[in-house]
């Protein structure tokens, strides 16, 4: 497995801590490593973990408890996000 070594924020590493243990990762590394592996760049990094359809489904997965990936549901998930994007810009 590649290493990547980034400086971030001190608040960033907080919140992102503090949504890592909400979602029960066992590091922010395996956080980070979930936030990187997503199937579609539309849906990472901006925005990211900000929706809670998208944030149950990632804890839903990472507990083994997987939910079929149909071309809707990601058509839904992605309007949903761009939604959700459009109305914190407005």
């Amino acid at each position: 497995m590649a290493r990547i070594d980034i400086e971030l924020p001190d608040d960033v590493l907080t919140r992102d801590g503090d949504r890592a243990r909400e979602l029960g990762f066992a590091s922010l590394e395996a956080y980070y490593a979930a936030r990187l592996s997503l199937d579609d760049p539309e849906l990472a990094p901006n925005g990211w973990g900000e929706s809670p359809e998208i944030e149950a489904l990632l804890e839903r997965r990472m507990k083994g408890d997987f939910v079929p990936c149909t071309d809707e549901l990601v058509e839904d998930i992605k309007q949903k996000f761009l939604e959700t994007r459009r109305s914190k810009t407005a």
